[in-house]
């Protein structure tokens, strides 16, 4: 007799892990920007794997990545097609290519948890789903576990396992995606709570990562008390009707097999009845409540407490560190988005436009106020020329010693090797009028020379957009660098001096990792200045979303930012994550604040928990990720 539905086993799991995938993409800053969903959105996907094998739970982990980033990374087809100059198609190759890979982590995410917690099936069980639905698998007959049926899948235990491995694994996750192959942490969970600083104030002390942390330990919270107090609710498939032969003496669970170690090494047993008394084995229907013991309670509460902790630390640390940033000097900053238009960047004729659009937005942002700014930002590559090549680069030295201000603006810059061939790169300059004249006088840029304080070179570049990595192996994809740009990475955070302040210059994709930031802190920087063009995102979500990010950055290091895009998002961000001034996208604007330069107990910079060894948090997690799989071998070869 047939034990199950003609109805597909995967259709409702698989519902759920798409709605997963389409929460977590509501949850990103954006048209929709809900970062509330963010504390729910990995219930469904969780609820869907519970006691499905490792292939069933990769499946699903897949399916909801897929639902995830291919919404949210769609901007790479407009930065490769419509401003790359590729075909529409290689650029949707791209785009598949890169979710498909960042999908490829909640795969293993999902891998990891069934497998090192009794939330799956062991799977050593000779009954375990197979992605090919033969035998016993999705779509197969017998559905059991050591002569159980239930429901079409395996019972679980209630396992507070899940509570701490779920977000250790997720961060372990997101910090080797932030260096394997050069690197991609791109939206990681915690930056959907960008725009309410109180969630980010734990930040300080383990960095975004505290942030995803939580949110990741919330939703396997409420995953794990749905699944304990409503189990009914959540059903495969509705009820089989199930032949008396099947639950004969032969098919029932005897006693010792109570206590039998999975292979996980989890014990297995069957959940009481709701008045307390043990279960029938072998019994369909019986699924009812239990009581959680001491030790389960206890890790309820660990997590309840944890989440607490975090919500009353953001609430006093932002009361705290807005009351020093109150008490702290400031420095006047201006920044200035220009909104050239990518098509016409490059432009010989335009350059002169260009240069003169820059110098009136400055000039009203250094009139603007009572006293004039200390510091003008233009954003990344907004000279597009090389400066100490250009004539026209004097206009925007003699702007900067007319108003008597510091100016740092966005340029390539290149130099000669003594083989004749130059080395490309994407730099920051930084215009000061105090410098002394003590540089080469031979030249007709002399003046120029003098008067440029210094040079800092973009370290991490965009790979097969500035750069192609392991060309050797790829020397196919040259010509598409060479559409976007070829350059060579600085070698070092370089700080620049305006006067008695100290700038850590981070470059566009910089942004996105937290160790660049941090280490223009640590080498001295009082304030940081981020310069982009996210021109190449055009009108979708990824300005916000790298705007997020870049919040997250003064947050960690506990630094006033100020950012200048070309076309947007311009912006000051505190050192205690709140925005300000945030400019619309696509317009010319000039923005100015006077931001706040935090001071230790020392009268230097101040230096936050996770500049001075928080940022290892990533790395803890993976190291208890590592002890884990290595606890999980040993049990099964024993």
């Amino acid at each position: 007799m047939r034990l199950l539905p003609t109805k597909p086993f995967f259709l409702l799991p698989g519902i759920f892990a798409l709605g997963s995938g389409l929460l977590l993409y509501f949850s990103s800053p954006g048209t929709v920007g809900q970062g509330w969903s963010a504390w729910i959105a990995l219930i469904p996907l969780l609820l869907a794997v519970r006691g499905l094998a490792w292939p069933a739970a990769a499946l699903l982990g897949l399916l909801a990545g897929i639902a995830y980033y291919l919404p949210l990374l769609h901007w790479i087809t407009i930065a490769l097609g419509q401003y790359g100059g590729l075909h529409p198609l290689v650029a949707a190759t791209a785009l598949a290519l890169l979710a498909l890979y960042m999908s490829l982590y909640l795969a293993v995410f999902m891998v990891l948890l069934v497998t090192l917690t009794s939330w799956g099936r062991a799977s050593d069980d000779s009954d375990h789903p197979s992605i090919t639905g033969s035998g016993s698998g999705l779509v197969g007959r017998n559905r059991k576990l050591r002569g159980t049926t239930v429901r079409g899948r395996a019972k679980t235990s209630f396992d507070p396992g899940i509570l701490w491995a779920a977000p250790v694994i997720w961060v372990a996750l997101d910090f080797i995606r932030s260096w394997l192959f050069t690197g991609f942490p791109w939206q990681d969970l915690g930056y959907s709570q960008y725009q309410i600083p109180a969630l980010l104030q734990v930040a300080d002390l383990t960095g975004h990562h505290g942030v995803t942390f939580v949110l990741v330990l919330t939703n396997a919270l409420l995953a794990l008390l749905f699944s304990r107090f409503w189990p009914k609710t959540w059903r495969s498939h509705p009820p089989t009707s199930i032949p008396r032969a099947s639950l004969a003496p032969s098919a029932t669970i005897q006693a010792s097999a109570l206590t039998t170690p999975r292979a996980s090494g989890s014990p297995l047993a069957i959940p009481p009845s709701s008045d307390g008394r043990q279960g029938k084995s072998g019994s369909v229907e019986n699924y009812a409540v239990s009581r959680l013991s001491g030790a389960e309670w206890g890790s309820v509460l660990a997590a309840l407490l944890l989440v607490f902790a975090f919500f009353i630390y953001g609430h006093l640390r932002l009361l705290q560190i807005s009351d020093l940033a109150a008490r702290s000097p400031t420095v006047e900053v201006a920044v200035i988005q220009g909104n050239i238009p990518q098509e016409e960047k490059w432009e010989p004729k335009k350059r002169a436009a260009t240069v003169e659009r820059y110098i009136k937005l400055s000039a009203m942002a250094a009139t603007s106020g009572p006293n004039r700014p200390d510091l003008i930002v233009w954003p990344e590559t907004a000279l597009p020329f090389y400066p100490l090549e250009h004539p026209l680069f004097h206009q925007v030295v003699d702007f900067a010693l007319g108003h008597d201000l510091c100016l740092l603006v966005g340029a390539p810059h290149r130099e000669r090797e003594p083989d004749g061939t130059f080395r490309y790169y994407n730099s920051a300059l930084l215009i000061s009028p105090e410098l002394p004249g003590d540089r080469p006088t031979t030249t007709a840029l002399a003046s120029v020379y003098r008067h440029l304080e210094g040079m800092y070179h973009k370290r991490h570049l965009v790979p097969f957009g500035e750069y192609v990595p392991l060309r050797w192996l790829l020397p196919f994809l040259a010509p598409v660098v060479e559409t976007m740009g070829d350059f060579t990475p600085g070698s070092a955070p370089v700080i620049l001096n305006c006067r008695q302040w100290r700038l850590g210059t981070i470059i566009c994709f910089e942004a996105i990792f937290p160790r660049l930031a941090r280490q223009m802190t640590e080498a001295g920087a009082d304030l940081l200045v981020n310069i982009t063009n996210d021109a190449w995102f055009g009108r979708s979500n990824a300005s916000q979303q790298h705007l997020s990010m870049t919040v997250l950055r003064a947050v960690e290091n506990r630094r006033s930012l100020a950012r200048a895009a070309n076309t947007g998002i311009s912006a000051f961000v505190g050192p205690d994550g709140r925005i300000h001034q945030a400019t619309e996208l696509f317009i010319p604007e000039q923005r100015r604040a006077a931001l706040p330069l935090l001071l230790g107990t020392d009268d230097q910079g101040y230096r936050s928990i996770f500049s001075a060894g928080g940022y290892l948090f990533g790395h803890f997690c993976l190291l208890l990720m590592m002890a884990g799989l290595i606890r999980r071998f040993y049990l099964k070869v024993s």
